[in-house]
Formats: C-alpha cells, sequence, structure tokens
C-alpha cells in the first residue's frame, strides 16, 4: 500500500524490496534483505529476483530545501523464517560448492531462525538520508540488519567426534546448545553505517561511483590450531566464529562506447563498467585464522581485493544481447570470466547461453595448510 500524507510525506506498506548502494555485485550497503541463492549462486544480473522481500513499513520525507531527502524503514519482525539471510545451496544441489555436491549438510549443521545473535523475529530497520551536491549524488545511512551471509556457530558438544567441547577461543552463540551434532547456521545482527556518491565527469564522458560501508561486529569462520576433529574430517571452519570490524570499499566507472555501433555493428553503445572492491578487516591479526567460509581452508587478507569489467552488446533492438563478466582476485590470485548470449524470444521467454570460467593461482603449498581438506 502506498500513500501521501501532505506534499512531502510518502508511505509504503506491506512485503517490499528496498535496494541501498551503488553496485549489484558484492554489495557493500545493499544488505537490506537476503538473497536465494539456491536459485542462481553466481553473477545473476536480475538480481532482484533472487532478493528475499520482507513486510516493512516506509516512510519517505522529501526536503527540497536542502537538495535532498530522508529514508526510514523499520521491519517489525513479521516475517518468515525462510525470509531472513541470504540462503546458499548447502543441500547438495546443482549449485552445492565442489566437492560437497551431493551432501545435505542440514543433516548435522541444521537452520536455527531463532539464536540470540539473530533472531527472526527481532526488529531491524534503517535510516538514509539521500542528496545532491553540486553535480554530485550522495547518501548516508545507517543499517541494523543480519549479516547476510551464513555463519556456522560451532557445537559445544562435539562427543560424536570423540571430542566434548569446543576449543579455547571458539564462539558458540546463544544461551541454548547448537541444534546439530555439528553445531547450527545463523545470521547475525549487524550495524552498518554506509555512504555513496557519485558523479558525471565530462572529460572522460563517464560515470564515477563509491561506496564504504563500516560493519561493526562482522563474523568470520575460524580454524583452530590444532583443528577440531570435526574441521579435519567433514571440512575447515568448524571450530567456531569471531568477530572484526570491517569496512567495505568500492569504486566504479560506467562509460558508453559509441565505437562498438562501427567496429562491431551494435545498434547502441556498448555499456562498459569497471569496479574495484575490497574488504578491509579491522585490527587485523594473522593469528586469528578468520576464514572466508565454511568448507575452505584459505584465511582471511586483511585486504581483500577484486576487479570486475562488464561488457554489454546489444542487437537487433535489444533482443540479442552478448555479455562478457570477468573478474580477477588481486589478494588471492585467481579469477572467473563469463561469457554469455542472451535471446529475447517474446515478452515472457528468453533463452540465455552462457560459460563459466574459473581459474586458481598457479601454485598452491598444501605444507601451509592445517589439514589436508585445507589444501582446497
Amino acid at each position: 500500500v502506498d500513500f501521501p500524507v501532505g506534499e512531502r510525506l510518502q508511505f509504503r506498506l506491506g512485503k517490499q524490496q528496498i535496494a541501498w548502494g551503488e553496485t549489484d555485485f558484492f554489495a557493500a550497503n545493499d544488505l537490506v534483505h537476503g538473497f536465494d541463492y539456491t536459485w542462481r549462486s553466481f553473477l545473476e544480473p536480475a538480481n532482484e529476483e533472487l532478493r528475499k522481500a520482507n513486510i516493512i513499513a516506509k516512510m519517505n520525507i522529501d526536503v527540497p530545501e536542502l537538495d535532498g531527502g530522508l529514508e526510514v524503514f523499520v521491519r517489525p519482525g513479521w516475517d518468515r523464517k525462510e525470509d531472513i539471510g541470504t540462503e546458499l545451496d548447502i543441500y547438495g544441489g546443482r549449485w552445492s560448492s565442489q566437492p560437497y555436491a551431493g551432501v545435505d549438510f542440514r543433516n548435522i549443521d541444521p537452520y536455527n531462525f531463532e539464536n540470540d545473535e539473530g533472531d527472526y523475529r527481532d526488529v531491524t530497520g534503517g535510516i538514509r538520508w539521500n542528496g545532491l551536491y553540486g553535480d554530485t549524488n550522495y547518501s548516508v545511512s545507517y543499517l541494523k540488519t543480519f549479516y547476510p551471509s551464513p555463519i556456522l556457530n560451532a557445537s559445544n558438544n562435539l562427543a560424536l567426534f570423540g571430542q566434548p567441547g569446543v576449543p579455547s577461543g571458539a564462539e558458540t552463540k546463544g544461551t541454548e546448545q547448537p541444534r546439530g551434532p555439528a553445531g547450527e547456521i545463523i545470521y547475525p545482527m549487524v550495524d552498518i553505517f554506509g555512504f555513496t556518491a557519485s558523479r558525471y565527469s565530462e572529460w572522460a564522458d563517464a560515470v564515477f561511483s563509491t561506496e564504504m560501508a563500516y560493519i561493526k561486529d562482522a563474523p568470520y569462520q575460524i580454524l583452530q590450531s590444532p583443528p577440531t576433529l570435526i574441521s579435519q574430517a567433514v571440512a575447515p571452519g568448524f571450530d567456531g566464529y569471531a568477530t572484526k570490524d570491517v569496512v567495505a570499499l568500492m569504486l566504479r566507472m560506467d562509460k558508453n562506447i559509441a565505437a562498438t555501433q562501427d567496429w562491431l555493428g551494435t545498434e547502441k553503445p556498448m555499456f562498459f563498467s569497471v569496479q574495484l572492491f575490497d574488504k578491509w578487516v579491522q585490527n587485523y591479526d594473522e593469528d586469528d585464522a578468520l576464514l572466508y567460509s565454511v568448507g575452505w581452508g584459505g584465511k582471511v587478507k586483511e585486504h581483500s581485493v577484486l576487479a570486475t569489467g562488464i561488457f554489454d552488446l546489444s542487437y537487433n533492438s535489444g533482443r540479442i544481447r552478448p555479455n562478457l563478466v570477468v573478474g580477477a582476485d588481486l589478494s588471492n590470485g585467481g579469477g572467473f570470466a563469463v561469457p554469455s548470449v542472451t535471446f529475447e524470444l517474446s515478452s515472457k521467454l528468453r533463452w540465455k547461453v552462457e560459460y563459466d570460467a574459473f581459474w586458481g593461482s598457479d601454485a598452491r603449498d598444501g605444507n601451509k595448510c592445517g589439514f589436508p581438506n585445507a589444501a582446497s
């Protein structure tokens, strides 16, 4: 339900989506909602179809005297459990990470949406000022929300694996025993302070954008030394988790390249976008042994820098759209390239042909890993 109150006040009540920030990939501030990546876990262009809508009361106040407006929203906690957090394919399906396809991890670490660190019934919300300073669009925001990435809250009773108790340094959150023999998957609450800006540059004939978010107490899985038996038997990351403040940064340039109309016969200029992302862990200590995710032994670095590029072409009045997305992990090595062509057969039917190519670093030293499973 949308309705105005006077000339400056606008309300929207009901199940809805709120998108903040300047980028669709590796978002820093677009964390109001979680995403359903069981549908597609990598580079889905229409992410509004993956974003989990929530029951929200939102208010917008126009302030023309300051060339801006205020947006305030409250999520009262009336959503279903499955509407919270980003959902990954841990069920062993087609988007399950290798080499764990075919394994349903909910048997040993089920979801718990009622953990003290993040209860789906908790009230969340945010406030954002969006304005214009000269020719620069900018915003400042505060958001209290569920950390979108699923976090494994390790069990403090691993007798099933011959080892009672979580070792020193690991964390078990909440007042109750985790629900699974190896733990439970939770979405802890975090506070996010955000800033964005974008501006058109005549000399470059391009739009430059930036985005920054300060994430208070972002959770990371940890790797004990020595690791627990379950981490050795199953995968790294079953040792608990720790929290760190994180600064997420993004720089981007968007440009239309008209030369492709002559070079490649496109009907309109090619859209080109290049982005640089960084997650900067505050008070970083290598001995903390933070992990990027459960199941992979790579340790988090102080800066995790990723560069991406997008090339988007159009033919036949937009019915044929070749696309190329490339990316490189500048901190850890490796990268990806995703060429694709989308054919729009009708207003309701599209056909897409795509190839996802990934590569890793040339050299891997298994001796530096805590145990064989971590070598991947």
